[in-house]
Order: structure tokens, then C-alpha cells, then sequence
């Protein structure tokens, strides 16, 4: 993959197939559990919801391998639970309600996120289908599966927030490592709550950060932010 096509290819696994072979095991992990929590409100069950913050606490070596493994199985039987009330409903004359599919998907999606080896690219296309399938798609078993093309660029842009553009990569600064950056940036990131990035791009220019690339990350509204965005890692020095 050229620069040209990181900056206009579409297709989200092309660009996780670019990062994938020189990125860490962490960062890949997160990106699988930022694909689960990209589609906001799909990501709705409890033990789906604590299954996505075992596997990011496992990215970090906060957790160990059993309970990932433990996180995992737990999706597996939410998403056993969901595909028979899937199939019940797809049963009746009358289908009210959420397509069970949707579930389906997104707790399949989870138990990829926390598999190893981890299939990064299989959670966005699960939570891909899921977004279809919410939208009116993948509503009969036997047809085939369809993944939401407006949910592509979504995709796409939670690859962007992990690894930025790997074709010009910042070097960052220790001096951009102030005090109030770096309590800011670790807010952020115990939280999950990424709303004061553009304070934080304040913080890094005020210790002397010029750089447009990593000042227009924080500050694009329009742009998501995850654990293990490419802007905090630096920041908190993590890989």
C-alpha cells in the first residue's frame, strides 16, 4: 500500500493488513475492542459491555490470559443466545423488535476481539454486518451476509485514530510531555471519555508542539478516539 492509497482506499482491511505485521500485540488488541465499541449503542449488553473492558485491561497487562479467555466465552454464549432468539424471531409473521441478529454480530465480534490469535480485521466486518443488519440487511439466514457500507469509513477512521498516517510518522517530543499533558491524555484514557482532546492539543502547543498532523487529530471533530489513539500513546508513552 502506497500513501496515496492509506489516504483514499476505502476498504478498512487493506489498512489493518498494512499496520497489522508491524504493530504491537497491544495495539492490535485495542483496535479489535475499538471496532466493538464503534458503532456506539449496538455495543448494549452488560456482559458484551464488560467483555470489551477485560480485553482492553488484558491489551494493557492489566488482566491475565484467563480472563480473557473468560471474556471471551462470555460473548460466545451471548451470541449462542442471541442467534436462537434470532431464529425465533425470524419465525414469526410478525417481527417486532431489534433484529436479534444484531446481537448476534456484535457478540460475535466481541469474542473474536478477546481470540488469539486475533483476528482484527473479522471484528470491524462482524460489527460491520451488525450495522447492516440493524439498518434492515441480514435479515434471512440463508442469504448472504452483508456488511454496511456507511459503517466502512467508520472503520476505516478507527484504523486512522490507532496508527495515524504510518507513512509519515511523528517523532514526538519529550518536551511535549508536560505535567497537564500528561495528566490530561491519562484522564482521557482511564475514562474512555475523549472529549477534551482538543484541550489536550492546547497542552501540546503550549509545550511547544507545532506539528499540524497530531494538533489536527485532536482537534478534528469528526474523528473518533479509542484506547490506544496514536495522539495518547505518545503522550503516555505506551506502544
Amino acid at each position: 500500500m502506497t500513501e496515496a492509497e492509506w489516504l483514499s482506499e476505502p476498504n478498512f482491511v487493506l489498512h489493518v493488513q498494512h499496520v497489522e505485521p508491524r504493530a504491537s500485540a497491544r495495539k492490535l488488541r485495542l483496535l479489535a475492542a475499538a471496532f466493538c465499541r464503534a458503532a456506539g449503542d449496538l455495543l448494549d449488553h452488560p456482559e458484551l459491555i464488560a467483555s470489551v473492558d477485560a480485553i482492553e485491561r488484558y491489551a494493557d497487562g492489566a488482566t491475565s490470559a484467563a480472563e480473557l479467555e473468560k471474556a471471551r466465552s462470555h460473548a460466545r454464549i451471548v451470541a449462542v443466545q442471541a442467534y436462537e432468539k434470532y431464529v425465533r424471531w425470524s419465525e414469526t409473521n410478525v417481527r417486532e423488535g431489534l433484529n436479534p441478529m444484531v446481537q448476534h454480530q456484535v457478540a460475535w465480534a466481541v469474542a473474536f476481539a478477546g481470540t488469539t490469535p486475533l483476528p482484527v480485521s473479522a471484528v470491524g466486518t462482524r460489527m460491520g454486518e451488525a450495522v447492516a443488519s440493524k439498518a434492515g440487511a441480514n435479515t434471512d439466514m440463508l442469504a448472504e451476509t452483508v456488511v454496511s457500507p456507511e459503517f466502512i469509513p467508520v472503520l476505516r477512521a478507527v484504523v486512522w485514530d490507532a496508527f495515524g498516517n504510518p507513512f509519515q510518522p511523528v517523532a514526538f517530543e519529550p518536551a511535549w510531555r508536560t505535567e497537564a499533558a500528561t495528566t490530561l491524555a491519562n484522564q482521557m484514557y482511564e475514562s474512555r471519555d475523549f472529549s477534551a482532546m482538543p484541550a489536550l492539543a492546547n497542552e501540546l502547543e503550549k509545550a511547544g508542539c507545532t506539528n499540524p498532523v497530531m494538533l489536527g487529530h485532536c482537534r478534528n471533530a469528526k474523528a473518533p478516539h479509542f484506547r490506544g489513539c496514536w495522539v495518547l500513546d505518545g503522550v503516555l508513552k505506551k506502544e
